[in-house]
């Protein structure tokens, strides 16, 4: 312990390792599954069609259609969005508005309890 002290050797506790879900063509984590899903999806349908004898035009159409649903998914409700987003999203469409653990800890903030409650004195003065 001695020798730590002659080279003032400063000891912390850090993560040296950036934590990070991982990133593979823009896409984080498993985003790029739902991609990759699309495509085995139209795999399957390029046989399915070619067993079926179908046109090689309208069998790459219906081929196209996975892959462009999955890429549309991915980016329009999980990349750069929060874990919740989805669920979020779909109860504030179908309900009109979500309860939701930020709204609690919102109303929790005393500074936004008296800008509100100063609100509501404000509009019940002027009824």
């Amino acid at each position: 312990m001695d020798e730590f002290k002659e080279h003032d050797l400063i000891i912390t506790m850090t993560h040296s390792v950036k934590e990070s879900k991982g990133n593979a063509l823009g896409l984080e984590g498993n985003q790029g599954l739902y991609v990759v899903g699309g495509i085995c999806v139209s795999f399957i349908i390029m046989f399915i069609g070619m067993n079926n004898d179908w046109g090689s035009s309208s069998l790459f159409t219906v081929m196209a259609i996975p892959p462009v649903i999955a890429c549309i998914y991915v980016f329009i409700f999980l990349r750069n969005k929060p874990p919740g987003y989805q669920k979020s999203l779909l109860h504030t469409l179908l309900l009109g508005s979500h309860d939701d653990v930020q709204t609690d800890q919102r109303n929790c903030n005393p500074y936004t309890k008296a800008v509100r409650k100063r609100e509501n004195e404000r509009n019940t003065n002027t009824i």
